[in-house]
């Protein structure tokens, strides 16, 4: 006799009333399996599910939305890109406002790590971030787990340097915090556009201060402005010892003061045009 695995139960109406903070929307599979029971582990009010239609309508919670919704591209009854695109329309007619990053994260499940264009398409449709089903378990767990609890980041401007494909590139950190910062390069700049999960040297000087350390890209867009098109690359640290970490806490401290007080200085100016 055959001993089947007893199916993950369903939520009834009365458990759905509670607001889950992760929603799971993949169909079945023992990578969605490994994945679950590695989220239970940190966080278990976790919400299971291979509905479209129910993605759909946790996509349109504004309120209180999920914290994390996870989404795979193939769903049944409505697919994961499909319900994406089906709440922003019905956010759009309620004239409602989509919740953004960190009040709600919504992962995208995909295989695209170096199409910017695509990526950006679904960053339009709402996706905030992607995991990737060739990743460690570990990997995953901890880059959606940091979600809950996002590390305060600060706006500041600190020159950097990488190397992409054997090519030093100049560029500059507009966003830092200790777990990782958003790194802008020229586009021209690249031979090619380098891949999610690619691991980079990094180098980044404010001051007196300088930090060498290794960033993996976590996301990766494209923009157009006056000075031409630009790569915006979101990286996550590798762990940073007690002295890099004092590097960057030293790094934010000055660039925030210097950026206070060219803020400062602007409005001085500004309220002296003013009296004139």
């Amino acid at each position: 006799m055959v001993t089947r695995k007893p199916s993950r139960p369903r939520l009834s109406g009365s458990q759905r009333a509670v607001s889950a903070k992760i929603i799971v929307a993949d169909l079945e599979s023992p990578w969605r399996d490994a994945l679950v029971s590695a989220l239970e582990s940190a966080e278990p009010l976790i919400r299971v599910t291979d509905l479209g239609n129910e993605v759909c309508r946790a996509l349109e919670e504004t309120a209180n939305p999920p914290k994390i919704i996870i989404v795979g591209p193939s769903l049944r009854g409505m697919g994961g890109l499909e319900a994406l695109y089906q709440a922003e329309r019905t956010l759009l007619f309620e004239k409602k406002e989509r919740p953004t990053w960190p009040t709600r994260t919504v992962s995208l499940i995909t295989e695209v790590r170096s199409d910017a264009e695509l990526l950006d398409l679904y960053r339009r449709r709402g996706a905030t971030h992607f995991i990737y089903r060739d990743d460690p378990i570990e990997k995953t767990v901890s880059a959606l787990m940091a979600n809950l609890k996002p590390a305060s980041r600060t706006m500041v401007r600190i020159d950097a340097v990488t190397t992409i494909d054997g090519k030093s590139l100049t560029g500059a950190v507009y966003d830092l915090s200790e777990s990782g910062a958003q790194l802008v390069v020229a586009s021209s700049a690249l031979r090619t556009i380098p891949s999610v999960g690619t691991v980079l040297p990094l180098q980044l000087m404010f001051n007196r201060s300088k930090l060498k350390c290794k960033a993996e890209i976590r996301g990766l867009t494209t923009k157009n402005g006056s000075h031409g098109q630009h790569l915006f690359l979101g990286l996550q640290f590798a762990p940073l010892d007690d002295e890099q970490c004092g590097c960057v806490e030293r790094m934010i401290r000055e660039a925030s003061e210097e950026f206070e007080m060219a803020n400062s200085d602007s409005v001085i100016m500004m309220t002296r045009i003013d009296d004139m």
